[in-house]
């Protein structure tokens, strides 16, 4: 069996490759020119405005997360400019608590082909067993571009009461649009240098509206895409 995983084995360096993958569009393929690394240590999850005491068996609907002392700051994983990517990995104390991702907002993940995650769902959440407060996990993981929020509904299956207490572990990179046809091409086909770049699938299975091309100019590459198509996608002759 191969060594576990850690977020440190899936932060990026300098010069490294990264595509997001929009589901059903394709890739968006990115170089790293700089990076920085921030936490919110410790976030506690708010009940309502009134309390941070999450009762027995209670479940809070998904929503942003908001600046813990700022109060016109309603989202801490907004992105606001467009050649930079998030990173996040986040922990849970306790550890029965579990929070389920919406991505983007209004778009439960980790869905069952059957059924849905709706309200004190017993699957598609991610909890303090799965990662930590203590030692945040790779399944924490998701990346955020500009224009997209997302939100998280939490759920306390305890018989008593909690206050749930998170880490959240951003990695900030500054990125450049990659524009090397011939190297995008060597991403799809897992090649070369290309064979290096990290393809980071947003949100999951479920495809969702983002115009890539609003933001950096580009439209998503197929992953099966011909090299006549990689130039077309990114606009190059």
């Amino acid at each position: 069996m191969g060594t576990k995983k850690t977020i440190d084995d899936l932060t990026l360096l300098e010069n490294y490759l990264v595509a997001l993958n929009f589901p059903d569009k394709g890739i968006v393929p990115f170089r790293i020119a700089a990076r920085e690394q921030l936490k919110f240590d410790p976030y506690v999850v708010e009940y309502s405005s009134a309390s941070n005491v999450f009762t027995a068996d209670v479940w809070k609907d998904a929503s942003k997360l908001g600046h813990p002392t700022d109060t016109s700051v309603d989202n801490i994983l907004e992105v606001d400019e467009a050649l930079h990517l998030y990173q996040v990995f986040y922990g849970i104390r306790p550890s029965i608590i579990r929070g389920y991702m919406n991505y983007p907002s209004g778009k439960p993940r980790r869905n069952l082909d059957i059924k849905e995650v709706s309200s004190k769902a017993d699957f598609g959440y991610v909890d303090g067993y799965m990662s930590s407060y203590d030692d945040p996990q790779p399944v924490s993981e998701f990346w955020v571009p500009k224009d997209l929020d997302v939100s998280f509904a939490w759920y306390n299956p305890a018989s008593v009461s909690n206050i749930i207490t998170t880490k959240w572990i951003i990695n900030l990179y500054a990125v450049q649009v990659l524009k090397d046809v011939d190297l995008v091409e060597k991403i799809l086909k897992r090649k070369g240098e290309g064979a290096q770049c990290r393809i980071a699938t947003l949100g999951g299975v479920e495809s969702f509206a983002y115009s890539p091309k609003n933001v950096w100019g580009v439209t998503p590459i197929p992953l099966t895409a011909t090299k006549e198509e990689i130039a077309a996608a990114l606009g190059v002759e």
